[in-house]
């Protein structure tokens, strides 16, 4: 059976994308200092930056770019604009375009990926298998979540074996993680299929 070169790339797309929205609220690495956000920011940039590359060649070799047109994607385009510049303009370039330890979701870096996430899901045709994807990743983190609040450690290193431990960043970050993830699993179950293969995108702007 022969394979097109499109195909391949469609591949690399398509898997770097079901990476992405599964790892992302469950990816925790135990040998760094930084054991949930700087490790799940440092891998979904490599994931999204090869899926996007992935879509450029393939924009390359099939000589046209297919896009969504939508009114929203200037205004995340003046977002990272504003971003970039607020960053080229501040003190310390480094922080501004890269983030410090703690802070990396605010940098002009990690924005830039949320955008470019948003527009690639927004081109694919298995949006559905993405928000089921998504939702393992999620009942898997709000499992690990509600463990650790109920003082069930399974995981063997010291620094999980507290309450305030879990695999999506800060308490804070938890608990608006897990009212998302039961409204979208209620509204999910209540509008069918509808509702999933909006999940990823509702994610991303949230």
């Amino acid at each position: 059976m022969k394979i097109s070169i499109n195909n391949i790339w469609d591949k690399v797309i398509q898997w770097s994308l079901y990476a992405a929205v599964f790892m992302a609220p469950v990816l925790f690495l135990p040998w760094t200092a930084d054991q949930v956000v700087w490790n799940k920011q440092f891998v979904l940039i490599i994931l999204i930056l090869l899926s996007l590359t992935a879509w450029l060649i393939k924009s390359i070799v099939k000589g046209e770019i297919v896009y969504v047109k939508d009114h929203l994607n200037w205004v995340l385009l003046a977002l990272v604009f504003s971003a970039g510049l607020s960053a080229f303009l501040s003190g310390s370039r480094s922080l501004g375009f890269l983030g410090s330890t703690g802070a990396e979701v605010g940098s002009f870096l990690s924005l830039s990926v949320l955008v470019i996430s948003f527009f690639l899901v927004g081109l694919v045709s298995y949006i559905n298998s993405l928000g089921f994807v998504l939702l393992i990743g999620s009942a898997l983190a709000t499992l690990v979540s509600l463990l650790q609040m109920a003082g069930v450690w399974i995981f063997p290193w010291d620094f999980t074996k507290t309450v305030v431990f879990n695999t999506i960043g800060t308490h804070n970050a938890a608990a608006l993680f897990l009212g998302f993830f039961f409204i979208v699993v209620f509204a999910s179950i209540y509008f069918k299929n509808n509702f999933l293969g909006k999940m990823p995108r509702l994610a991303l702007m949230v």
